[in-house]
């Protein structure tokens, strides 16, 4: 099982194959559902896009930003695909645990100087900023 704090990005990766066991293309995008440990749905009805779809048949990914929807705690991934009218599903479990921000994590700092106070400013990774007073070490 894997484990990421909130901030990260979980990969989805789904091959959709027919029946046959064989690489398909399936007649809508993969769905995902997202569950948590007592059952309720955290985020449903999510789309996967295709990767190098006239190369690679029937391959998806999504990247799902753990964000304030999620908590410390067990999550089950559901992902539905319908081929030839067959509907077929595959789930994965990931863990949610202590630490990390919401927000991500900063993707650019610039520390400003002031004869009052010095301030540092963040870059979220959800393109939010953040200033902060006075940082001690």
């Amino acid at each position: 099982m894997r484990r990421y704090r909130l901030g990260d990005f979980v990969p989805i990766v789904v091959q959709c194959r027919d029946t046959s066991d064989l690489p398909a293309s399936p007649s809508a995008a993969p769905q995902i559902t997202v569950y948590n440990a007592s059952g309720t749905a955290v985020l449903s009805s999510l789309k996967m896009p295709p990767v190098d779809k006239p190369t690679r048949t029937g391959v998806f990914r999504y990247e799902l930003r753990l964000s304030s929807d999620f908590s410390t705690g067990f999550y089950d991934i559901y992902v539905q695909w319908t081929v030839s009218g067959n509907v077929q599903s595959r789930v994965e479990k990931f863990q949610v645990v202590a630490g990390g921000n919401a927000n991500g994590a900063y993707i650019g700092l610039f520390w400003y100087p002031r004869p009052d106070s010095n301030w540092i400013i963040g870059r979220q990774e959800d393109g939010q900023y953040e200033r902060l007073k006075n940082p001690r070490l």
